[in-house]
């Protein structure tokens, strides 16, 4: 993915996610180019702390991995209400389109 021109980055959180060392360095390329983040959990049941990019074992790896942690936990998720996306109102995808054109706008 070419970050260069990204204002936003929608992250669909699955469990697949968190096992992609891809997905893992996309992360941490945004953060590093401070890309405003929307985060849309789409399954539920994601993976704790100790199971998230288990195959992350450089150092550097591992400090990626604590940085995109640190950033996910500290950006909303939606949906807002319990439970995942597909198992809520259809408006939830109305939030994340209102969210991202917001951040677009900052």
């Amino acid at each position: 993915m070419d970050i260069k021109s990204c204002k936003v980055m929608v992250v669909v959180l699955t469990k697949a996610f968190y096992q992609s060392m891809s997905c893992l360095e996309e992360m941490g390329r945004a953060i590093e180019k401070k890309l405003q983040i929307v985060t849309v959990q789409y399954e539920k049941d994601l993976p704790k702390e100790d199971y998230q990019w288990t195959q992350a074992t450089s150092e550097e790896e591992k400090l990626m991995r604590d940085e995109v942690m640190e950033k996910l936990m500290s950006v909303q998720h939606f949906p807002l209400t319990f439970g995942h996306i597909m198992s809520n109102d259809e408006n939830d995808l109305d939030a994340v389109k209102d969210m991202v054109e917001r951040k677009l706008n900052k």
